[in-house]
């Protein structure tokens, strides 16, 4: 379930209304709660389970427990809890033809969308149902020169951009995928005109485009998609100094999987033992199923795991069978080494990283785009001698050592289209001959193909490629590296380097994060100078395990080692001390209030100078008079909002002016 950032319990002007909680509490005190409150605020979700009483725990990870609000709760309480108001950001009016309003798109804080309609009595009904759906600025679109283009976004903030530069602009209400609403009402407004669609550069926004292009193809007079060539959108790239001439046509069906030379992979054994290879029609056929009775009323089989974790039986399983998963780290945090470590536990059985039990050993393939076969055996050599086990059979691990080996999994066609490799298509046919548990990709750099690093439609086009490789009982463990500025911090990584799409498509990941502590003694220096913590970031299926504080092996090649009770206490001492001696910590966090003072003092400024501003205009005038960037300008409005009187103006613009100043 989605929850949007202002219903979680973030901080203590924001605690649990039920235990009085909130998530960045220190864990281990019994008092820390990563609840939310319902999108209506009619339940608090709280995950402290000394306070359910007869409450069932959900099925999330951590699980939670439905309190009511207001009234009798079945804790035995009554909480008397009211949601707070939000206010709009934004309405955007959607008319018929003759300019009545027919409904609103409203965008709440958060980037959170909501659509109503008026109730014809001064009010508003939250639903649609019911109501004809048009395309956004209709009468404006009728009122425009026909002989000019239009152009298709997705989103009204887009439309009203293009529409600010003079340009014929709309779009459809409910996000990417509810161009179907819209869509023979388009076909009849937009027929017999040129069409430009604009798209957002991610997978909704490749969908949006998809399923535009295909309805409006057959009745417009000339069809063409763009893409921003950096941003996501058109208006973070007219934001951005950027021009609609440097925008960048795509093809027709953008980014379509295909291949020439194998048939798609989603055929079942029997079929393909039989030398009968269907179509892509029948293969995709094959894969829908009719919901029987049983899985409404019986329990489902439960999730299969590559590993458990020993310290606590809470946690039911780490690395999820036949999923794809992630770890990421920064350059030589020792991600390709902990992964040969994987490898030895699940060939031999033994404990990983000294927590990590594996409960069905296996045979494993590392396909390594790194390394040559000289450093393979390094690696597997200092893999097995750190945990002190014997040696895995000699067919229990494969390495693929790929070092200047062209091995992208996808590749551009001469047409643009995204398609699989000749080496995807081998070694997809070779894992499945192979009996693999577990599947290492190391990294992913070498192999996702072109713009996958900033395109997420091509991310997810990779992610589709591992999950090809995987298996019921197999795991497919991708490595990539973070972003420059998460290193050497000690700080958990967030995600990956580049597209979101990489995490959001996995279905676990995990995090090396590499700390450098200062010490005097040079054994202490030498042991523990550089702590690297393991800790999962995202686990779909189950509660995330504690992180794991590791050292490297001076004797086993930088091979990663859990840090014993005395290591922990050495460690503990370093870092107090570097808490207490950090004046530089200090100087940054003077040099951020002193800005913040400063952008403040921009936001009244640029208020006073020009009462009932737009906020769009306000943030870019606050941007130059403090030197900051747009979303510091935005922050800084927020942090005075108490100071500024905000009113409704037109086309649901939000005027700022200062209070006791008129608008």
């Amino acid at each position: 379930m989605s929850v949007a950032t202002e219903q979680r319990f973030r901080n203590a002007s924001s605690p649990c209304p039920v235990c009085g909680g909130w998530d960045s509490m220190p864990r281990g005190q019994g008092k820390r709660c990563s609840g939310f409150r319902s999108d209506d605020g009619a339940f608090i979700h709280c995950t402290r389970a000394e306070q359910a009483g007869s409450i069932e725990p959900s099925d999330a990870d951590p699980p939670t427990y439905a309190h009511r609000a207001a009234g009798p709760c079945k804790c035995g309480q009554e909480h008397g809890y009211q949601a707070p108001r939000q206010e709009p950001e934004a309405t955007f009016d959607y008319q018929d033809v003759d300019g009545s309003l027919l409904f609103q798109v409203v965008r709440f804080p958060g980037k959170q969308f909501r659509q109503r309609r008026p109730d014809r009595a001064g009010g508003w009904v939250w639903k649609l149902e019911g109501v004809r759906r048009v395309l956004y600025r209709l009468p404006e679109l009728l009122a425009a020169d026909a002989s000019k283009p239009v152009y298709v976004v997705e989103g009204e903030r887009d439309v009203e951009t293009l529409c600010a530069m003079g340009l014929t602009a709309t779009t459809t209400s409910g996000g990417a995928s509810n161009w179907r609403h819209t869509a023979d009402h388009a076909r009849q407004y937009l027929a017999n005109r040129d069409v430009i669609i604009i798209r957002d550069k991610d997978a909704p926004g490749l969908k949006y485009a998809t399923d535009a292009e295909q309805s409006l193809r057959d009745v417009v007079l000339s069809l063409k998609t763009l893409e921003c060539p950096a941003t996501k959108d058109v208006t973070d790239h007219i934001a951005a100094g950027g021009t609609l001439v440097e925008l960048v046509e795509t093809q027709r069906e953008p980014c379509s999987l295909e291949t020439s030379e194998a048939p798609p992979v989603w055929l079942d054994d029997e079929t393909q033992a039989a030398g009968e290879p269907a179509g892509r029609e029948e293969s995709w056929a094959s894969l829908v199923k009719s919901v029987p009775a049983s899985w409404y009323n019986e329990r489902p089989p439960v999730h299969e795991w590559l590993l458990r974790d020993a310290r606590h039986a809470k946690v039911p399983g780490v690395l999820p069978l036949g999923k794809v998963g992630q770890l990421i780290a920064e350059g030589g945090a020792a991600k390709t080494m902990v992964a040969f470590q994987l490898a030895v536990a699940v060939a031999t059985g033994a404990r990983w990283l000294g927590c990590f039990s594996v409960p069905n050993p296996g045979r494993v393939l590392l396909v390594c785009g790194e390394e040559d076969a000289e450093e393979c055996q390094r690696r597997v050599y200092h893999a097995t001698a750190v945990n002190g086990t014997k040696a895995p059979a000699a067919d229990a691990i494969e390495v693929l050592p790929l070092h200047a080996v062209s091995c992208a999994m996808l590749e551009l066609s001469d047409t643009g289209n995204l398609c699989e490799t000749a080496f995807l298509v081998w070694l997809r046919g070779y894992v499945k001959n192979g009996n693999f548990r577990l599947l290492v990709i190391d990294p992913l750099s070498r192999f996702a193909g072109p713009n996958a690093e900033i395109d997420n439609a091509a991310a997810t086009r990779f992610i589709q490629a591992l999950e090809s490789l995987a298996a019921p009982d197999r795991v497919v463990l991708n490595t990539h590296h973070t972003p420059v500025a998460s290193r050497g911090t000690g700080a958990e990584p967030v995600r990956g380097r580049g597209s979101s799409a990489f995490v959001d498509g996995a279905r676990w990941q995990a995090a090396l994060s590499v700390e450098r502590l200062k010490f005097d003694d040079t054994d202490e220096r030498e042991r523990l100078g550089e702590i690297v913590t393991f800790a999962v970031t995202k686990s779909n299926y189950a509660r995330k395990p504690e992180p794991v504080a590791l050292r490297r092996s001076r004797d086993h090649g930088g091979a990663l080692v859990p840090l014993d009770e005395h290591d922990f206490a050495t460690v503990e001492r370093a870092r107090n001390v570097a808490a207490l001696a950090s004046p530089k910590r200090v100087a940054r966090q003077a040099e951020n209030a002193s800005k913040e003072g400063a952008e403040d003092a921009a936001v009244l400024q640029a208020v006073s100078e020009r009462p009932g501003i737009p906020l769009r205009e306000l943030a870019t005038r606050v941007a130059a008079l403090a030197r900051c960037g747009r979303q510091r300008a935005l922050v800084a409005v927020d942090r005075v909002r108490d100071r500024l009187l905000v009113v409704d103006g037109p086309r649901g613009a939000k005027l700022h002016a200062l209070k006791n100043a008129s608008v």
